[in-house]
């Protein structure tokens, strides 16, 4: 019989983990030295970024009852954007109210709850809930963009926003997994947990698959082996560095030495890490 899959000593070592740090891991061993080692920020955020925040906090505010004009005038007070970026926000006014008008129909139709808005959520190595910034005991972390429970069935969803392109849904497997075990963690009476994406771009909501969450265990076991994986060449060396076009959204870019081709740019990572 298979034993349970256990996490590595760099696992153990670097939790607590989300599945955008364990892809930055496996992306680019130096992206998460400078992320999440060294803790380095850029001055200004990238524009796609920018724009995505800005139009979740949009979403956001309306879930929270906001009409969708005020929604994003709350939001262009909260965000320096160029023109542009401004534009680009505004343009999602029309899908972010049809997402709005589609879950309030969902919600009738299937006798939702009031919704959960940004649940900041997190679970030790066995799966038990803990604190979101409880970095000692704090095994997998992430902040669910909507969900919700179902009355009288031990039912769950969680639906996640990208203002981004529409992907198929395998390529969010990981996420969803991650989202399910937060959830179930936090209401372990769940039986069933509805997992989706609002594609705000495509303005499109698609539902993956209803997870049998009877038992966590196959989760926590796939998450485990996912983290395992996905960080075996970052343990081996921080040093190694992806070109890839994914390097046109990441932060470090302008000190990175594979871009800057500054050997000097090795050296003071490796002073700052020491310090």
């Amino acid at each position: 019989m298979a034993k349970d899959p256990q996490p590595s000593d760099f696992v153990l070592e670097h939790a607590p983990w989300s599945v955008s740090k364990a892809k930055a891991a496996a992306e680019c061993p130096k992206r998460f030295w400078f992320s999440y080692i060294l803790k380095k920020r850029a001055d200004k955020v990238n524009a796609d970024a920018l724009v995505g925040q800005a139009v979740h906090k949009a979403v956001e505010y309306m879930l929270a009852g906001y009409p969708v004009s005020k929604a994003f005038d709350a939001v262009l007070a909260e965000f320096e954007l160029t023109s542009n970026e401004l534009d680009r926000v505004m343009n999602f006014q029309v899908a972010a109210q049809n997402f709005l008008d589609k879950f309030h129909r969902y919600s009738t139709r299937h006798n939702a709850k009031k919704p959960m808005i940004e649940m900041k959520l997190a679970v030790d190595i066995d799966g038990n809930p803990v604190d979101f910034f409880n970095n000692k005991r704090g095994f997998l972390r992430g902040v669910l963009d909507l969900s919700c429970l179902f009355q009288g069935t031990t039912h769950g969803l969680v639906l996640d926003h990208k203002t981004g392109k529409e992907h198929d849904l395998r390529y969010f497997q990981t996420q969803f997994d991650s989202y399910v075990w937060l959830l179930k963690a936090t209401y372990p009476e769940l039986t069933g947990i509805q997992v989706g994406i609002n594609f705000l771009k495509a303005d499109v909501v698609r539902f993956g698959k209803m997870y049998d969450v009877t038992s966590a265990a196959p989760i926590r076991d796939r998450m485990i082996r996912y983290l395992n994986e996905a960080t075996l060449e970052a343990e081996k060396s921080f040093e190694t560095t992806h070109i890839t076009k994914l390097c046109n959204w990441c932060d470090h870019i302008s000190y990175c030495p594979a871009h800057t081709g500054n050997d000097h740019g090795k050296e003071t990572t490796q002073k700052e890490g020491a310090d």
